[in-house]
């Protein structure tokens, strides 16, 4: 019932899974939210909601085969399973889950995209409860939301496997990781804000409302509508960043003045990056021409900045970026620098490669991969990543594209 797969899901999903079953938990009044997860022969508690009464802990696991647990039956029946309370229930009141008073289950299963099982998400109580509908459909929206994550996650692997430097297509594709965890997080803190909204809304038409009631919806409200602003910001710049990548191919060659065009740059960047003190400079002669995409060079330069800023300045007080061109021999050589801590000597051959990243956590590392393609393909020209000269004693990176003119 298991499969090999390479990606080390502990360190990706849990931190984002954790937001989605703290959230089901509160709106489901329950205990203990699980993820349980298929490894090897046994089965897992993958991820866990963090209230104190939960009796579950990361990490623990059984024998999976003949386990008798709710899981197992899950997995194995590929079907939604609902015990309201198991002490009744002469299939489950022997089940291991009754050691922890675990009497109420409402589980289904999670599988990758090639159907093979990942495990279950799973709700438990240790108190008797009734079917209710809506839970079931919260439950089925969650699940396929997980899914999608796990198969973003597969296509990561696949650009991992496959070196698709050759096909910029195959990276963009790769990027929808990155939108994957905003919207679903979005989608599920508005599916539980709906729930809640449908519960209150059926109170007040029975005259049943109480303040108590409304006060604690106004409570757990606030926090989703919080989660689905804050995700939809994210979401909005994502979109931007890709629709600026997807429509490059296209983009018209035309005379650009390097001097205009770095020092614009550099006060956007100023601006941008104020709040983590960030200075830009540049050094440029006047009326310096290239003839290229203005559109994907500053999406280059653009994306070599990014990276500094988030990665370079971790011990850094003073943070400086410098941008530089000039000339020389029909050629046109940009360089970006940084003052920061560097690039290890031993991965700095690797700073081109797919899903390269010094800070894998929260990354896909695409960046480079894709201006690398950017400056080869539609740029014709070159970028690298120069070594640290000796007398550099405040270390820093620095890399150099040069560009051809083009006709």
């Amino acid at each position: 019932m298991s499969r090999s797969f390479s990606v080390d899901y502990s360190t990706l999903l849990i931190e984002q899974w954790s937001q989605t079953l703290n959230l089901l938990a509160d709106i489901l009044d329950m205990p203990a939210v699980l993820i349980m997860k298929l490894d090897g022969e046994h089965i897992k508690v993958f991820a866990k909601s963090e209230g104190r009464q939960n009796p579950y802990q990361l990490g623990e696991a059984e024998v999976f085969d003949g386990s008798g647990l709710y899981c197992e039956h899950v997995i194995k029946t590929q079907d939604m399973l609902e015990v309201n309370n198991a002490l009744k229930d002469p299939d489950w009141d022997s089940n291991p889950d009754i050691k922890l008073n675990m009497i109420y289950y409402l589980g289904l299963p999670l599988n990758y995209s090639d159907g093979h099982p990942f495990g279950t998400i799973c709700a438990l109580d240790s108190q008797e409860r009734p079917t209710e509908e809506k839970f079931h459909n919260l439950l089925l929206h969650i699940k396929s939301t997980l899914e999608d994550q796990l198969k973003a996650y597969d296509i990561q692997q696949q650009v991992i496997e496959h070196k698709s430097q050759n096909h910029v297509e195959n990276l963009i594709r790769g990027m929808a990781h990155e939108l994957n965890t905003p919207t679903g997080i979005a989608i599920t803190s508005a599916s539980t804000l709906s729930s809640m909204l449908d519960r209150i809304t059926e109170s007040f038409y029975q005259q049943t409302l109480s303040k108590v009631q409304f006060v604690d919806f106004e409570k757990k409200a606030l926090p989703c509508l919080e989660l689905i602003n804050t995700n939809l910001d994210k979401i909005s710049k994502l979109v931007d960043r890709f629709k600026e990548l997807s429509t490059q191919f296209s983009m018209e060659i035309s005379h650009i003045r390097l001097d205009r065009f770095i020092k614009e740059l550099c006060y956007v960047f100023n601006n941008t990056y104020a709040q983590q003190q960030v200075s830009f400079h540049f050094a440029c002669a006047d009326k310096l021409v290239l003839i290229s995409i203005p559109v994907l060079l500053q999406s280059v330069v653009t994306q070599l900045v990014e990276n500094a800023v988030a990665h370079a300045f971790e011990d850094t007080q003073v943070k400086r970026i410098v941008i530089e061109a000039e000339r020389l021999h029909q050629r046109v050589f940009i360089r970006v620098s940084d003052n920061g801590i560097g690039i290890e000597k031993n991965i700095s051959g690797d700073v081109f490669s797919p899903c390269f990243s010094r800070k894998q956590a929260g990354h896909l590392g695409l960046g480079l991969c894709v201006v690398n393609k950017i400056v080869q393909m539609q740029l014709k020209g070159t970028i690298s990543l120069l070594p640290a000269e000796p007398q550099n004693t405040s270390g820093g990176t620095s890399f150099e594209i040069v560009l051809p003119d083009l006709t």
